[in-house]
């Protein structure tokens, strides 16, 4: 789904002048070890390096794209292994923060094959450091996640970097992956979005993240329908299997 033109700032991503630049969760996925139905019958977990952003930063980084993340983890064992993950990925750690005060984010994750169960634990994630303005001048594009902008002081970090990249004329890129376990009941994600909305970002949903935020059991037409609305450089919908 497209509705404008691309932004041709980004046409040489792997330019070593410049760098995506992903703002946003690091954390730890607790996965269940086989397949269940939901997490009440989980009996072990694979620790796993994850975070939306943070994934993102590392496949960009296995195809050759230079990326960069900001982030925040706890100085403790898991924030060890999100340091050594990013490292053996090929990515600076030189803009993550490692809080001696905080601990690890850590998210458990039921493997399904539908929609998986999933309880947050939340602490250093959420205290993402302000951007560097010579950060945002490097970078070609700025990315971030709903799940990132769903806490204070992180949401207010993201956006700001988000105006300035706007008034620098370069692009921004949200993953809306919304869920309303993260960001809790009567919550305010609805202003959130539309303040990026101000941006013409470039947006990717899933066909979940559709259903969950407009609070209805869509049809991938149905949600097509309705993302096409937003005033959006560029839409990915992805649909699940």
């Amino acid at each position: 789904m497209e509705s404008g033109k691309q932004n041709s700032q980004i046409n040489d991503p792997q330019n070593p002048k410049g760098y995506v630049l992903a703002i946003g969760e690091s954390l730890i996925d607790a996965l269940s070890h086989n397949y269940i139905d939901n997490l009440s019958e989980a009996k072990n977990l694979e620790i796993l390096p994850g975070g939306s952003p943070a994934n993102f930063c590392r496949f960009l980084q296995s195809i050759g794209t230079n990326a960069k993340l900001v982030a925040s983890v706890g100085k403790d064992g898991f924030g060890s292994i999100l340091i050594k993950s990013m490292q053996s990925s090929g990515l600076s750690i030189e803009h993550i923060s490692q809080l001696e005060d905080h601990f690890t984010s850590l998210i458990v994750v039921a493997r399904t094959k539908n929609t998986p169960d999933f309880i947050p634990y939340r602490d250093a994630d959420i205290h993402i450091q302000p951007v560097a303005e010579d950060v945002l001048n490097g970078a070609l594009l700025v990315h971030s996640s709903a799940f990132s902008l769903s806490k204070e002081p992180a949401r207010s970090v993201i956006l700001e970097a988000f105006r300035k990249m706007h008034s620098k004329g370069k692009p921004v890129s949200l993953d809306w992956n919304y869920s309303e376990k993260i960001w809790g009941v009567n919550n305010s994600s609805q202003e959130v979005f539309n303040e990026v909305l101000k941006f013409n970002p470039i947006l990717k949903f899933s066909l979940d993240d559709a259903k969950r935020y407009f609070e209805q059991d869509l049809s991938i037409e149905q949600a097509k329908k309705l993302l096409s609305d937003f005033p959006a450089e560029v839409i990915c919908f992805t649909c699940g299997s």
